[in-house]
């Protein structure tokens, strides 16, 4: 029987010290081993990725320049790290991965060179005292002769579609160029530089002049605006478009001067005659969202200025599939009439909670507020942004080309109908201007970068892209509504239901000791 107890004894210590080392094993970086149980794995490389990592002919160099310190900073570094591990893991040896941290390994020349950028950030050394240092974090694609720089790397959302699109672009020797046009009075093409150096980290941009020949490099035109654009301006873009070239229109149906406090219906705005021979009517209103979800101004919701969340877009455009927001400013609705040929899809819409106003169009806060409340009968939801594809009939079909002075152009022989194309229209030309998406953190360059990729014919890359565009942090989340419910229900948790069951716990342990409890005999009754 003693034997047994030994025996007993010595299993039990030998799995408690097993147990020890495992977990030891386990906090250290010997060994490390992640299971990936999130939504459309978004920790683990795309097939897309593994693919064409695997058709590579010649090895890709990835270095990724960083401060050592910054992992004891912020976990986000150590996940840079991890998923450029991971990713080099699953080219099967294509890609050499190296990491260099400029200082410790006298590498800040190199670092230069390649235009890797230091930024400042801080380390919390106690309560009271806070440490800042420059920092580098930035990786350097290379395959033979061509590389690409990303010169600061401060979040993991993208990460695998940067790397994945930028060696894609390398291995080709090509990469999207798109074309900005901009006919707006509020912003120019200096202006729009903040926006440029954005999509510069996937396409190559070039300024488009109204009323110039496009050239046939452009793969994409982007035009911004377009309300003083003549028949003569957009005879280029129209032939653009019957060429082969893809394009996103960001209009308007009303103009809008904040700084006079006024607003009208664009009268008779030729890019507007253009559109609707294409498929999509942009109305000559402006679309005024409901209090929950429009942003605030002067204490109280503007309602021309408003946020679309993801149940408001189509789940089954890869553009919107998992866009968690979009904002907009002084929009304008949209309705498809798609010609022959010619099929539409609506990417974003209103709530149900939205109003059309078209008569009077107040620009002030608290008479917007006023006509919100008048037009709440006539509640719709609207479309704020669509596609069209097909072979679109040219707008100069069945009229004269028009020169520079808007009389008929002689020896003109426009394109009529063009082959197998794609337009997207976006009926707020203030969707990507700077200083609204400086406004709201640059959200709308999720939905911009999107139909770039999609219109260039890359969903195979926009799979991976629009991956990381779900929240994947329980912690944050977007609906206003949804998240002061959870807000509330924590407090509830917190205040009543989590004292409530330690008291109750409490009651029924004391009564189930009180029952165990053995019962003190009666004392004798002393007999007379």
């Amino acid at each position: 029987m003693h034997d047994m107890e030994k025996r007993k004894q010595e299993i039990i210590l030998s799995v408690i010290f097993l147990g020890i080392v495992v977990f030891f094993g386990l906090n250290t970086e010997l060994y490390s081993a992640r299971i990936d149980i999130t939504e459309n794995q978004y920790f683990s490389i795309h097939p897309v990725s593994r693919e064409i990592l695997s058709q590579l002919p010649e090895q890709v160099t990835i270095t990724y320049y960083f401060t050592s310190k910054l992992k004891g900073v912020n976990v986000v570094y150590r996940q840079i790290e991890d998923i450029l591990t991971s990713y080099a893991a699953a080219s099967g040896g294509t890609i050499e991965l190296r990491f260099v941290d400029p200082i410790r390994d006298n590498q800040t020349q190199a670092a230069r060179e390649f235009q890797i950028t230091q930024f400042k950030e801080d380390v919390q050394d106690s309560p009271d005292e806070a440490n800042v240092f420059l920092a580098y974090s930035g990786i350097v694609i290379q395959y033979l002769e061509r590389y690409r720089v990303f010169p600061q790397v401060r979040s993991v959302d993208t990460l695998e579609y940067d790397l994945t699109s930028t060696i894609h672009n390398l291995l080709t020797g090509e990469t999207p160029r798109v074309g900005i046009l901009i006919d707006k009075d509020d912003f120019n093409q200096q202006q729009f530089g903040s926006v440029a150096r954005w999509l510069q980290q996937y396409f190559e941009i070039e300024p488009v002049q109204k009323g110039q020949e496009i050239s046939a490099e452009i793969d994409t035109l982007v035009v911004i605006g377009g309300g003083s654009l003549t028949e003569a301006d957009l005879y280029p873009i129209d032939q653009f478009i019957m060429n082969g070239g893809y394009a996103i229109f960001f209009t308007e149906g009303v103009m809008v001067n904040a700084e006079y406090g006024v607003a009208f219906p664009s009268p008779d705005v030729p890019l507007l005659s253009m559109l609707k021979a294409y498929g999509v009517t942009v109305a000559p209103a402006l679309v005024m969202e409901n209090a929950r979800d429009s942003f605030n101004v002067q204490n109280q919701p503007y309602h021309y200025w408003f946020r679309s969340y993801r149940e408001d877009a189509n789940q089954d455009n890869p553009i919107t599939k998992r866009l968690l927001i979009a904002n907009f400013f002084w929009a304008s609705p949209l309705s498809l009439n798609a010609p022959e040929g010619v099929t539409g899809e609506k990417l974003i819409n209103t709530t149900p909670g939205a109003v059309k106003a078209t008569d009077q169009l107040p620009i002030q806060p608290n008479e917007v507020a006023m006509a919100y409340s008048a037009l709440r009968a006539e509640q719709e939801s609207m479309p704020l942004a669509v596609a069209v594809s097909g072979r679109f009939p040219s707008f100069f079909r069945d009229k004269p080309v028009p020169d520079a002075e808007g009389k008929p152009k002689e020896g003109a022989s426009p394109v009529t109908l063009s082959d197998d194309n794609r337009i997207i229209v976006v009926g707020d030309a203030d969707f990507i201007s700077p200083r609204f998406l400086a406004y709201t953190q640059y959200a709308n360059l999720d939905f911009f970068i999107n139909s770039l990729v999609w219109l260039s014919d890359n969903s195979n890359l926009l799979e991976i892209r629009t991956r990381s565009q779900q929240n994947v942090y329980m912690s944050k989340i977007q609906n206003p509504d949804d998240r002061q419910a959870v807000i509330y229900t924590i407090i509830v948790i917190n205040i009543f239901v989590i004292p409530l069951g330690v008291i109750l716990f409490g009651i029924v342990k004391y009564l189930m000791r009180k029952k165990k409890q053995p019962q003190k005999p009666a004392a004798n009754t002393p007999q007379e």
